[in-house]
């Protein structure tokens, strides 16, 4: 099921524009001032901001690795590694697995080793 999109109407308010006088290509230009009037138009719901999408179709949340956040994050980590070769990089899982949870924990242990394999990849 998709989500239907809204079309909202942003308001733009009139403002002004000073003249002012600058260098283009050692030419000096002078501009008059100006004003920009009001505006009306429709755009595309964008939803909040700092949400992650819900159908992230390179991320497989069900895929088996093994991961548990009780674990030592050693073992955590070879099981990030495993998985399937068309599956992503064990830094992206680590990543999404904590953008998707709402467990706090989970999210704090997924972020730090999502952290862990980016440095590890520089």
């Amino acid at each position: 099921m998709t989500r239907q999109r809204k079309k909202l109407t942003v308001h733009r308010k009139s403002f002004k524009v000073k003249p002012t006088t600058f260098k283009r290509k050692g030419k000096t230009i002078h501009r008059k001032g100006f004003t920009v009037k009001a505006t009306s138009f429709k755009v595309k719901d964008r939803g909040k901001h700092g949400r992650t999408p819900k159908s992230q179709k390179w991320f497989k949340p069900k895929t088996h690795t093994g991961w548990k956040k009780t674990q030592s994050a050693k073992v955590r980590r070879s099981h990030l590694k495993k998985g399937r070769a068309s599956d992503v990089t064990a830094g992206r899982r680590a990543q999404a697995l904590a953008n998707v949870t709402t467990d706090r924990r989970t999210k704090k242990v997924a972020k730090s080793d999502a952290q862990y394999f980016f440095k590890k990849r520089r």
